[in-house]
């Protein structure tokens, strides 16, 4: 078989694997050619999982200086009735050398990461707890500087708040930012500073402190991202004082959007809607929540009433 369609058919079976699945790894060491051809294609090793430290190092060391997609994933991770238990992967043969370790990986799993592999990540996906989250992305700062993908979802009930300094980075060149349980505030360099962003999504579950940001700190980062193409707030909105409420509002032009979801307050979703302008084509959806019950509607609004 040809080293390039053999190379393809390694990205195939390694992308239709989970991100716990490592018998891609084993497939490539079937027999010596085999093997060359799988050290030789440094994109197939640049996905390290660093719950996985001595995995992951070796796969680093294989990607060289190719883009790297970092993921730590520290949820439960279940699949029908069984669930996935780093104990029972202990001391497994890779088939190269490499085991897959029964610990967790240390508190800052990023301090894996030479500053130059660092300077090499364009996406990096994060789940874990509020303290290793923070420790994480402390560790390199100023480093992610070619991230273009960046999802971070806190598994801890409380939410992250927006002083951490990972917030204050630069991040030019990120185009998705997906937040779960940790928001920004609207100010921040996380969200002012990527040139072409085009993704947005926040997800709380407890509204940040009222008057925290105004208004008018989201329509000056809408200004700055003309080329979004899909937002989702989920109570990430700031809460309406009376100055914003008493404003005329600037209509805020966003040509690219084609997805617009909010869960938010009657009153926050509304101001929202009355600051954009955006084309037909977008698709909207609201949920209204009604602060004092648990009473929840949702309203599919088209982009007439707007």
């Amino acid at each position: 078989m040809p080293p390039e369609v053999l190379q393809h058919v390694f990205f195939l079976y390694k992308d239709a694997s989970s991100e716990h699945d490592w018998e891609w790894i084993r497939i490539s060491q079937i027999c010596g050619h085999w093997r060359d051809v799988a050290l030789s294609s440094a994109t197939l090793w640049n996905t390290p999982n660093l719950r996985f430290p001595e995995l992951a190092l070796e796969m680093l060391r294989r990607a060289r200086r190719a883009p790297l997609h970092v993921m730590y994933l520290a949820r439960p991770w279940i699949s029908g009735n069984d669930t996935f238990d780093t104990e029972s992967h202990e001391g497994e043969d890779l088939g190269d050398g490499e085991r897959i370790l029964g610990r967790k990986a240390q508190r800052n799993p990023l301090t894996l990461l030479s500053l130059d592999a660092a300077a090499h990540i364009i996406e990096l996906d994060i789940a874990a707890d509020g303290p290793t989250i923070i420790s994480t992305l402390q560790s390199h700062p100023g480093q992610l500087t070619r991230l273009r993908d960046f999802s971070v979802e806190n598994t801890t009930e409380i939410d992250l708040y927006p002083s951490f300094a990972f917030m204050a980075d630069q991040y030019p060149s990120l185009e998705r930012l997906n937040l779960y349980q940790c928001y920004p505030p609207w100010t921040s360099n996380l969200l002012l500073t990527p040139a072409r962003l085009r993704r947005l999504d926040i997800h709380t579950e407890i509204r940040r402190q009222p008057h925290a940001d105004s208004f008018d700190d989201v329509l000056t980062f809408l200004k700055l991202q003309p080329n979004l193409e899909s937002i989702y707030l989920a109570a990430a909105l700031p809460l309406l004082n009376d100055t914003n409420q008493d404003k005329v509002p600037i209509k805020v032009h966003l040509p690219h959007l084609k997805q617009l979801d909010l869960e938010d307050t009657l009153a926050e979703v509304q101001y929202f809607f009355s600051c954009l302008r955006i084309f037909a084509d977008c698709r909207v959806k609201a949920e209204v929540h009604q602060e004092k019950s648990d009473y929840r509607k949702s309203h599919l609004l088209g982009t007439e009433t707007l």
